[in-house]
């Protein structure tokens, strides 16, 4: 004969398993438990590209700071302006936090041909990029930037003139280089997880190299 469940039972194991779970939170607060940083993959390749205003910029500038960098071209009507308002998005979150002052962001254009830097002054202006922050970079043509990005960063580039949305097929990830120049983690450019996920690496790196 079975017999209905003890309510009281329910609710005391309830009040427990809260109380635990409480106090594992406050030992990690108390603790300063915080996700430990992702190892270091490969160095990220060397680059010398120009910037929006048509300056040297490359891989020398940025040794020392961390960056982000994102793979993108203005033509494009599919995942790039997912991924530039993504890191319009890092740029506010990065703003104000003093410890990830030294932090940079890079857009890096896969279509040099068209995205001039005069093309690409006007798309950073779109989405309120902070020159000191934030540069987009292009190359005089292909062969300057595409064997980076498919070597170097080792992601997928592909012409595909069907698709008129995205006449260049390439890769939504942002990926993460440290100070030293070793890329740490690469992360979904187009979602709110990934977005996440990116912090708390930056955090963490920045952290560790204090």
């Amino acid at each position: 004969m079975s017999t209905a469940p003890n309510p009281w039972k329910w609710r005391i194991g309830w009040i427990a398993m809260t109380l635990v779970a409480a106090t594992m939170l406050a030992l990690m607060i108390d603790l300063d438990i915080r996700p430990a940083a992702p190892d270091p993959m490969y160095p990220a390749p060397g680059f010398a590209l120009i910037d929006q205003d048509g300056e040297p910029f490359g891989s020398e500038q940025l040794l020392g700071s961390p960056y982000v960098v994102a793979f993108i071209f203005t033509r494009c009507r599919a995942v790039c302006p997912i991924m530039t308002m993504q890191m319009a998005m890092l740029q506010d979150q990065l703003d104000g936090q003093a410890a990830l002052d030294d932090v940079k962001l890079v857009s890096v254009s896969v279509d040099p041909d068209y995205d001039t830097p005069e093309v690409l002054t006007a798309f950073a202006e779109r989405y309120h990029a902070d020159p000191a922050r934030w540069r987009f970079l292009t190359g005089p043509d292909r062969s300057a930037v595409w064997p980076m990005v498919e070597e170097g960063f080792k992601l997928p580039l592909e012409d595909t003139p069907e698709n008129t949305a995205m006449p260049i097929s390439h890769s939504s990830k942002l990926v993460l280089v440290d100070g030293a120049g070793m890329i740490r983690g690469y992360y979904s450019g187009t979602d709110g997880e990934g977005q996440a996920a990116l912090m708390d690496a930056l955090h963490a790196v920045v952290r560790e190299s204090d």
